[in-house]
């Protein structure tokens, strides 16, 4: 009988795919994820299911499309019946365990949480991490620990509250209150001390998985605004920047301007601007590629890749005003969905294999499933069918499509509608965007309407739109059609069977009202 593998999934925050070498990139900025794709399959067309944090994670941890699983806004919660990747490897033997960067993940009950063993949390005002080794009980110490997690639950339900508060969010986003959050409330972790305490427990828990595997959940946030990189890493990657007094100003000032971090771009940036703001997240991807290749090592030390399934993702990417868009709010193009996807698989299987073929990261959940030997209980098909490996060897899922969903995060559209609420309309920020992938063709659709199609094999930044002058169009926007359909019958399904709750049900059922599929 095969041993059931270890399984390690990171996923990397707002990791654009084309600022990593090993993509292709012109900068050497991931070294270790570099040689770490040499021994592993690497995904060129990987889709995120979702242009955001919250859906995506979901989506992965779960398997299944924002459309079905409906945990798109940050006040709501993953439905207690579809069990996460963590519940399903726990109910069947393994220990779990998360460290985690990001307070989206971390801090907000909206269910990644469950399942978990142990999840460490670098992000919060009073960060829950791994304690450090004792020679012997201290009582003093002990006591000290417990009023410490006192306050941290307390400050945790404050900080969930900016998850649920519009007027919460909107006063966060001053520029006055963003270094409070952003430096002393450690809005995006530790790296440095997440990924110590990653190697810690890879080199404690690896000698005993013969017996009790583990899931390792490590997720890294330095890519996302704002950005301070080590300074080596400044030096190397943005060294006039810092020696630029004007794009110095420029870089502390955006740092502060959170209300613009995702905000569509009414002025444009400068040539200048542009150029600090690539160059410092360079310098963050670097530095952050520099703390990943503490897990790699200590894999290669232990001699563990044999039998130890390895992921490596994005959850989405970012704006840097392409389309007229910062950040990742809003949109479906590809500097936010397209994402890097880097599999290693238990005894190095495909390694150095680069596959073409468009994948949605949703499938991570079926191939960790069909490696732990578990079944799926996915309506589309198998683990093993919708296991990333059918693809590397050339099987396409029949039932799957490769989509991706943009349901606009209504606390932020509430703070643009306070600031800006003339923006909202031209750049559809009140839509729902879905786009479909077949090979190279992309097909944007906006309110079930088509609205874009793109070639990536000739045009991969999307400048030129091809709806008007392709037959394609009309094709694709029915088979995404189809496909939503079918999804919607799947939500509906799961509503009347009970496993939503009612205010679940009434959404699902607003939705199809929305797309003609109800009265």
């Amino acid at each position: 009988m095969r041993r059931r593998p270890n399984v390690i999934l990171v996923v990397l925050d707002t990791q654009r795919v084309d600022r990593l070498s090993c993509y292709g990139y012109g900068r050497e900025t991931s070294p270790s994820l570099d040689a770490f794709a040499e021994r592993a399959a690497l995904f060129e067309q990987a889709i995120s299911p979702a242009q955001w944090t919250i859906p995506a994670h979901v989506s992965i941890f779960t398997g299944q499309y924002p459309l079905l699983h409906q945990t798109v806004q940050s006040d709501r919660a993953i439905p207690q019946s579809l069990p996460t990747i963590t519940e399903i490897l726990r109910d069947h033997g393994y220990l779990t365990f998360a460290f985690c960067n990001n307070p989206l993940v971390g801090v907000l009950n909206n269910g990644l949480q469950r399942g978990f063993d142990r999840f460490y949390n670098y992000a919060s005002f009073v960060p829950d991490v791994v304690p450090a080794p004792k020679v012997a009980p201290n009582p003093v110490a002990q006591g000290l620990e417990a009023v410490r997690r006192g306050i941290a639950h307390a400050v945790h339900a404050i900080e969930r509250q900016f998850g649920k508060s519009e007027r919460l969010l909107a006063l966060s986003q001053e520029s006055f209150f963003v270094p409070f959050w952003s430096r002393l409330g450690n809005f995006k972790g530790d790296v440095i001390r997440s990924m110590r305490d990653v190697e810690r427990y890879v080199r404690a828990f690896y000698p005993d998985s013969d017996e009790t595997p583990f899931f390792m959940f490590i997720n890294l946030m330095e890519t996302h605004l704002p950005y301070w990189p080590a300074l080596p890493f400044v030096r190397k990657y943005a060294q006039w920047v810092s020696r630029d007094k004007e794009a110095r100003r420029f870089v502390s000032r955006f740092n502060t301007q959170a209300y613009r971090w995702a905000t569509p771009i009414v002025q444009p940036l400068t040539e200048m601007e542009l150029a600090a703001i690539q160059a410092m997240y360079d310098a963050e991807v670097a530095f952050q590629d520099h703390h990943l290749g503490r897990l790699f090592d200590a894999l290669d030390d232990l001699k563990a890749w044999d039998n130890t399934l390895v992921i490596v993702v994005a959850d989405h990417g970012e704006g840097f005003g392409e389309h007229h868009y910062m950040g990742h709010a809003f949109t479906l193009f590809q500097e936010v969905v397209h994402v890097p996807l880097v599999v290693h698989f238990p005894g190095g299987e495909f390694a150095g294999r680069r596959i073409a073929e468009p994948v949605s990261t949703r499938r991570i959940f079926h191939t960790i499933l069909e490696y732990a030997g578990i079944p799926s209980e996915d309506p589309l098909g198998t683990a093993e069918e919708l296991s990333l490996r059918s693809t590397v060897q050339g099987r396409t899922p029949a039932r799957e499509r490769v989509i991706s969903e943009a349901y606009s995060p209504t606390n932020f559209v509430s703070v643009i509608e306070r600031r800006d609420p003339e923006i909202l309309e031209p750049y559809k920020c009140l839509s729902l965007w879905r786009a479909l992938y077949a090979g190279y063709d992309k097909l944007i659709a906006v309110d079930n309407a088509p609205d874009g199609l793109y070639d990536l094999r000739t045009d991969p930044l999307e400048r030129r739109n091809l709806i008007q002058a392709s037959p394609k169009a009309s094709r694709l926007f029915d088979e995404l059609h189809r496909f939503t359909e079918e999804q919607e019958h799947f939500a509906f399904e799961a509503a009347h069977a009970g496993t939503y709750r009612a205010e679940e049900e009434e959404e699902i059922r607003r939705r199809l009202r929305g797309l003609g599929y109800m009265d």
